[in-house]
């Protein structure tokens, strides 16, 4: 077995038949990956949706063979990029997205897109193994397609990547977050006109490196959609006896914003190994902290983002702005 699966082709070289093929199918002890490929399904079982994919994507492009890419939303998963790493946010993750040098008639099976534009070769790399268009080319492919949520997302896990390896090497003196965004405008302005540019752009505006999850960039597109002032981000508040971390920070009226993902509160362990019930009562210590400090800190959750919810969740911001710059005032 070769790559975590197995062709018919190689079945049959090795002395089993097509009936050995059928009964194992039949029996539950392998899956079908695609049309004459398959895997063991205790293996298969334990992958991830992006395990799956990338599994998927590695059987394609062992049959197309050299000259063959991955590309768009398979080359967004393969890079860890999409979803902070988790690539499953309006991806579409039911084919393998390929596509060659010489270029490529588009068509879609039940288990592969071929796309249309050629590969320059000068502009690939490996990822997770495979060969890839570059990253860069395929979060700028990908975001055309998407809502603005999801290519907000993705655009910021790219900001993300960017601003974190600057960082691991040492030279984050280097990272400007403003070249990094025009090298993603620059690369959808080589694509020409086409559907999805605009909320590609618009994405890029609002994408932020410093955003660590989906619900903190929603929650910026959030504020650029409902003409909200841009707050900044990940910001360190020195508070008594250490410094405190908040999501997002409206420094000229004192306000604080930190999105509640509750994730942090159902993890057994939390974050440095502290209990569930040790996290809760430290993060209301922290909190307590930045108010007597004079901040005004309000709360949002995934319930405040969703569709449905965003315009109260707006209105309700624009007042708590208004209220933490009558505070303001008072204090000085």
């Amino acid at each position: 077995m070769k790559g975590g699966f197995v062709t018919r082709v190689d079945a049959l070289e090795c002395g089993y038949g097509d009936h050995d093929l059928r009964d194992a199918l039949r029996s539950g002890s392998w899956v079908s990956v695609r049309r004459g490929v398959y895997a063991p399904r205790e293996t298969y079982a334990r992958l991830t949706p992006r395990e799956r994919h990338l599994l998927l994507l590695r059987t394609v492009l062992a049959e197309k063979g050299p000259g063959w890419f991955a590309t768009h939303d398979s080359a967004v998963v393969a890079h860890e990029l999409g979803d902070y790493g988790l690539g499953t946010y309006e991806l579409d993750l039911t084919v393998a997205h390929v596509a060659r040098t010489g270029g490529a008639t588009s068509r879609r099976t039940a288990s592969f897109q071929t796309h249309r534009a050629a590969v320059d070769p000068a502009t690939t790399t490996n990822a997770a193994g495979l060969p890839s268009v570059e990253a860069a080319r395929a979060v700028v492919a990908t975001m055309t397609k998407l809502s603005l949520d999801a290519a907000t997302v993705l655009a910021s896990t790219w900001l993300a990547r960017q601003r974190r390896t600057a960082r691991e090497s040492g030279r984050s003196e280097e990272f400007d977050e403003e070249d990094a965004r025009a090298r993603l405008r620059a690369l959808l302005d080589d694509g020409g006109a086409r559907p999805g540019t605009r909320v590609a752009r618009d994405a890029i505006d609002v994408a932020d490196a410093r955003c660590e999850s989906v619900g903190e960039v929603r929650f910026l597109v959030l504020c650029w959609e409902h003409g909200l002032p841009r707050p900044e981000t990940q910001i360190e508040v020195a508070i008594p006896g250490g410094r405190a971390e908040v999501d997002f920070m409206w420094r000229n009226v004192g306000m604080i914003v930190e999105f509640d993902g509750m994730l942090k509160y159902e993890d057994d362990t939390g974050p440095e190994g502290r209990k569930a019930k040790d996290n809760v009562i430290a993060e209301k210590r922290r909190e307590r902290a930045l108010r007597e400090l004079g901040w005004h800190v309000v709360r949002v959750t995934w319930a405040d983002l969703a569709p449905a919810n965003r315009e109260r969740t707006a209105a309700y911001l624009r007042r708590e702005l208004e209220r933490a710059a009558k505070m303001r005032a008072r204090q000085r």
